[in-house]
């Protein structure tokens, strides 16, 4: 269903939907959608476990500064879309530079960014919170988040390598080419997981 590849947007085709979307000049359900710059520059998509469709978007390197990307939740069926626009202790999050979205198994949504790390939706209070700040910074992106069988979250960067993770556990791992002795990462420039 998903497309590893980045750079020019992901392809996400979901039967149900019989919908297709990635870098268009127009989107069809979405052309007359003020908040949304056309054209339109997609990082990923995912259908959550209610249905609905998250999308990100970025400038990323591709992009005049001037054009902004986001959080979107778009209801399929209705096609109406809400602009998320997150908080941490009421200071708004920058979204100019969304390039990952994740729903965990306990319906946490973790959305990745151009250099201001992860951030988690909590599912029961809808709260933001924020981590790899530190980690993440500058021209590091997160390219992709996925989780395994155990509950380990599982982060794939730009410029620096894969981290892993337990959200509820205090221990951060980084594998990448510097450490040799915990991986044998060749580069630190990791696009997907599966």
């Amino acid at each position: 269903d998903r497309s590893p590849s980045r750079g020019l947007g992901d392809v996400y085709k979901r039967q149900k939907y019989n919908l297709l979307m990635g870098q268009f000049e127009q989107p069809d359900f979405i052309t007359n959608t003020v908040d949304i710059i056309n054209p339109l520059y997609v990082t990923d998509l995912m259908i959550d476990h209610q249905g609905k469709l998250w999308m990100t978007s970025g400038n990323a390197r591709l992009r005049p500064s001037s054009e902004k990307g986001g959080i979107y939740v778009i209801n399929v069926d209705s096609h109406e879309i809400a602009k998320i626009n997150p908080s941490i202790n009421q200071q708004l999050v920058n979204t100019d530079n969304m390039t990952a979205v994740f729903q965990d198994t306990k319906n946490n949504i973790w959305l990745g960014t151009l250099g201001n790390g992860l951030l988690k939706r909590q599912a029961e209070t809808e709260q933001f919170s924020q981590f790899l700040s530190n980690e993440i910074k500058n021209e590091d992106s997160i390219t992709a988040i996925t989780q395994d069988k155990t509950g380990r979250l599982w982060v794939a960067t730009h410029n620096t390598g894969l981290y892993s993770f337990f959200d509820n556990g205090p221990e951060i791992y980084n594998y990448n080419s510097q450490t040799p002795e915990k991986s044998n990462l060749k580069d630190d420039d990791i696009s997907c997981l599966l």
